[in-house]
């Protein structure tokens, strides 16, 4: 993750189209002219969104949702949302229609990928799929990718497959030089609700029965605070994966509201 902090810019998103992506994941398209000039040197930016009126004392309506795509000539981005009971921005969601609005500011830093790193291990939870998607896309056809992916439903699992380059600065050179080509993607499916410990002990299988690069990598780890700190401990003391540089990130928290990031 970079620390370097872009511009900032604050302002009203209009939703203009909805995409359903899988059974319980959203895509909406938002028109941002407020947003047009964001600056994106990296992969994986964020926005912070408020689902009320905005106010510096009271946090309890903002929630924090990658970038997805952005387009500056047109003025339009897309957000994607895990969509489940409980949560402000889910329903939100759920419910949203063209023509309505929330208020917009960023963007929080991105991750900015090693130069030395040659492949990319991944352990999400369905709620980091949109940064895992946006980091693949912005990866030369080089780069291994090994993706262990936690849903609470197998038919989450298929977001993988809609990867899609958008052609941009946020984008390894070799990517863009090579954009027809894209890099090798292993996928391991976990499928356990948030609460389910078998989770830890198929994460634990995937780390031990699998061949591992011997070059320089990038763990990134995120999605929910027990589950990252359960996956970083298991991949920081695995003998094979001594090389890896590891991000790591917790979006949400089970049972605890207002800390989301999508």
């Amino acid at each position: 993750m970079s620390h370097i902090r872009p511009p900032q810019r604050e302002g009203t998103v209009t939703v203009i189209r909805r995409e359903p992506l899988t059974a319980h994941l959203l895509r909406l398209h938002f028109h941002a002219p407020d947003l047009a000039g964001l600056e994106l040197p990296y992969t994986a930016h964020a926005l912070r969104l408020w689902f009320g009126e905005p106010t510096p004392q009271d946090k309890s309506h903002r929630r924090i949702f990658t970038l997805r795509r952005f387009d500056a000539a047109t003025a339009t981005l897309a957000l994607d949302f895990l969509l489940h009971d409980d949560g402000l921005a889910s329903r939100w969601a759920g419910a949203a229609q063209p023509g309505d609005t929330l208020v917009a500011s960023g963007p929080r830093s991105g991750l900015q990928w090693p130069p030395e790193a040659r492949w990319l291990l991944a352990v999400v939870d369905e709620s980091a799929l949109p940064a895992l998607a946006c980091v693949i896309e912005s990866l030369p056809a080089q780069r291994i990718v090994h993706a262990v992916v936690r849903t609470r439903h197998a038919a989450e699992q298929a977001y993988l497959h809609r990867l899609h380059r958008q052609p941009g600065h946020d984008q390894v050179p070799a990517a863009a030089e090579d954009a027809g080509a894209w890099p090798q993607l292993v996928l391991h499916p976990i499928v356990a609700a948030p609460d389910d410990d078998h989770a830890a002990h198929a994460l634990g299988t995937v780390l031990a029965h699998n061949s591992w690069p011997a070059q320089a990598g990038l763990a990134f780890i995120a999605g929910e605070s027990n589950w990252v700190n359960t996956a970083r401990s298991a991949v920081e003391s695995h003998a094979a994966l001594g090389a890896l540089q590891v991000h790591a990130s917790a979006y949400w928290k089970q049972g605890q509201a207002g800390h989301a990031h999508g």
